[in-house]
């Protein structure tokens, strides 16, 4: 869960995998959550999978429609390469 100080017009994220030697395993299914207390979620405001990240873990850009919030969260459905954690080595939020 990421606090981003203030409530904004959020419009997606991105997310890099782990890009270490030995990393963890990458996210494959997602959900996307954003909330405007950091308590009530609600639905994903966007899911769905990181296509061929196993072998191309490169960033990843998705756009979702535009929800005001303060919190986001990602969640792994699925985790590649059947670890039970999944590595981020950058996470960014799209904003409008």
């Amino acid at each position: 869960i990421i606090d981003l100080g203030e409530l904004r017009p959020i419009a997606g994220f991105t997310y890099l995998p782990d890009q270490g030697r030995w990393a963890g395993g990458y996210a494959f299914n997602y959900a996307f959550f954003v909330s405007q207390d950091g308590k009530n979620w609600g639905k994903p405001v966007s899911s769905g999978k990181f296509s061929n990240i196993a072998n191309s873990p490169v960033l990843q850009t998705k756009n979702s429609k535009v929800t005001t919030g303060r919190y986001v969260k990602l969640k792994a459905l699925s985790i590649e390469r059947g670890e039970n954690q999944f590595g981020i080595a950058e996470f960014g939020v799209i904003t409008k």
